[in-house]
């Protein structure tokens, strides 16, 4: 049997640290927790050793997930189970950043290790990928495209209801196609209003007629 050479022993013991290294796999939404914005999530590729077996990794728990956020604002979605993403895996542990949002040293000496992921929505293998992607503007929309949100070049398009808290101030005109419904309040205006005919307690403003003589009293309207 022939001894090792330097060269073998060397590419050898980086193969080995190579190993150890941990940078970035796609990843499986196993839970969500959505009170401190983590995951549990199962690695979608299975740690491979240098004889050829296969290991299956065990569930990683306390996965910080990526909202958009900045400011006072953030964009959130409703991850559920089976979502894919991309886990990646820091350099250093992240437990006291984690635990205190304050700057400190590493409670551990690990390194590159699967402990301190950070989990990114939003990465699908073909199978799922988003179908039907708009190619002309922004859309925020569910799935199946029956409800969206759609920001084009001097044009926001709507579908769906919509529910509105608060007060609503337009600038411009309006132009509706469909009915127009007050459930309560008054309606106020300090312009004029056209219409082809006008409602009131089921008497027609333009058809109503009076009892009574043309010189004298009159009925209320009919």
């Amino acid at each position: 049997m022939n001894e090792p050479n330097l060269t073998q022993v060397f590419n050898s013991g980086l193969l080995s640290f190579e190993a150890q290294i941990h940078t970035a796999l796609p990843a499986k939404v196993l839970k969500f927790n959505a009170g401190d914005n983590t995951v549990q999530v199962e690695l979608m590729i299975n740690e491979l050793k240098r004889n050829g077996v296969s290991v299956v990794l065990p569930p990683l728990d306390d996965v910080p997930v990526q909202f958009f956020r900045g400011g006072d604002f953030v964009i959130t979605t409703p991850i559920k189970a089976g979502d894919h993403g991309l886990c990646v895996f820091a350099e250093r542990c992240i437990d006291g950043w984690f635990a205190t949002a304050s700057k400190n040293e590493p409670l551990d000496f690990r390194l590159h290790d699967y402990s301190d992921g950070f989990f990114l929505t939003g990465f699908s293998p073909r199978p799922a990928a988003v179908k039907n992607v708009d190619l002309d503007g922004v859309c925020m929309r569910t799935l199946d495209k029956e409800t969206y949100i759609k920001l084009t070049s001097g044009k926001i398009l709507i579908k769906g209801d919509i529910e509105q808290v608060g007060d609503y101030t337009q600038k411009g005109n309006k132009t509706l196609n469909g009915n127009f419904t007050q459930a309560d309040g008054d309606s106020i205006s300090s312009g004029t209003i056209t219409a082809k005919d006008m409602i009131a307690s089921g008497v027609s403003l333009k058809n109503h007629t009076h009892g009574g003589d043309s010189g004298g009293t009159t009925t209320p309207p009919n």
